[in-house]
């Protein structure tokens, strides 16, 4: 195997460890359907800026086609965030936010599908306040990929 093969391969688990999906989902079952939020984070706090991504589903888990997603972030009846996100050709509509103060913020999600509503739901995301630098640190579970791929890079290369 070649040296570059290898190198290939230490990187790609690097990235496979640190991907988006290592985050967490609220999910909400609508009539029909399940609407849900992913995030980049364990825990979201007050000092970091939380990548969501919103995906729409049947209730047996099949991906639905839908126009966009009117999203509305709200805590205490205050509106902190709010606009429709177009469904871009490939992947799913994504916001990032920060959230301004700790507590719980409701998360309205409205799918639009040929310009009506399709499914519509509120999910509840605690905030807490600011942590250390370590509890969210998506550098943790890249640099476990970075060893995995070390391992396995050792292991290909020994085997030679």
């Amino acid at each position: 195997m070649k040296k570059s093969t290898v190198i290939i391969l230490f990187l790609l688990f690097a990235g496979i460890a640190s991907a988006h999906g290592l985050g967490m989902i609220l999910e909400q079952p609508v009539g029909d359907y399940i609407i849900s939020s992913g995030f980049n984070r364990f825990a979201v706090t007050t000092e970091d800026t939380v990548s969501f991504d919103f995906d729409l589903f049947d209730k047996d888990r099949n991906p639905q086609e839908f126009d966009g997603v009117a999203v509305e972030i709200v805590k205490d009846d205050n509106t902190y965030f709010s606009a429709m996100l177009k469904k871009p050709e490939f992947g799913r509509p994504t916001v990032d936010f920060r959230f301004p103060e700790p507590g719980t913020y409701k998360i309205s999600e409205n799918y639009i599908k040929n310009d009506k509503s399709a499914a519509n739901g509120q999910l509840e995301l605690k905030v807490e306040n600011g942590s250390p630098w370590y509890k969210n640190n998506m550098l943790m579970p890249g640099a476990g990929g970075l060893v995995l791929g070390m391992l396995l890079a050792y292991f290909i290369l020994k085997r030679r």
